[in-house]
């Protein structure tokens, strides 16, 4: 009776084996170095830590003018900031001011 026989198995099963073996730092670092759709922002070290460094000397096209977009709309609220506080800075001293006017009925002052 073949079908109650015990089958030997030259493989261990899936949860048996051993784990990977786990990536080390520097496999990694030659592994995600260079990336597909990624624009290189001109390293010349051959160990680039990130093709998507904002903070590189030479910089995308793309990147200059993402940092021009966020400069000039901190410029803009810095701007609208100081006009507000100097509207707000005059409406309180003219509310605050007093102006005095001295009139008399009688114009005939001897």
């Amino acid at each position: 009776m073949a079908l109650f026989s015990k089958k030997k198995q030259t493989d261990a099963p899936r949860r048996r084996q051993g784990a990977p073996e786990r990536a080390t730092d520097a496999s990694l670092a030659e592994r995600y170095a260079f990336q597909r759709n990624r624009t290189l922002t001109g390293s010349a070290s051959s160990s680039v830590s990130s093709t998507n460094e904002t903070g590189a000397q030479l910089k995308s096209p793309r990147v200059h003018a993402h940092e021009l977009v966020h400069k000039r709309r901190r410029i803009g609220v810095t701007l609208l900031g100081v006009f507000a506080i100097c509207l707000f800075l005059f409406v309180l001293v003219y509310e605050f001011t007093a102006s005095v006017v001295v009139r008399t009925k009688d114009a005939s002052v001897t």
